[in-house]
């Protein structure tokens, strides 16, 4: 089962399993991590909404895209 978490400003943050797993999207690119990975992920969602409970959906993508990096993990959609 998949929950999507973001879809908003171009990101798209998606759960599978309650947290087992995730796919972070944005502007043509993925990231899909799990395992430690997604613990880690977790972690850093739960923090940055600890110490900015009223941020938007959106500033929480950009803060995993770009503050802490996962955009330069990514790689580009695969299209059909």
């Amino acid at each position: 089962m998949s929950t999507i978490l973001i879809e908003q400003d171009g990101f798209k943050l998606t759960s599978y399993g309650n947290g087992a797993a995730y796919t972070l999207e944005h502007d043509g690119r993925s990231l899909f991590v799990q395992g430690d990975d997604a613990t880690q992920l977790r972690e850093e969602i739960e923090a940055f909404e600890t110490a900015w409970p009223c941020a938007s959906r959106a500033t929480l993508g950009r803060y995993l895209w770009v503050a802490l990096e996962y955009g330069l993990a990514s790689a580009p959609l695969e299209t059909v």
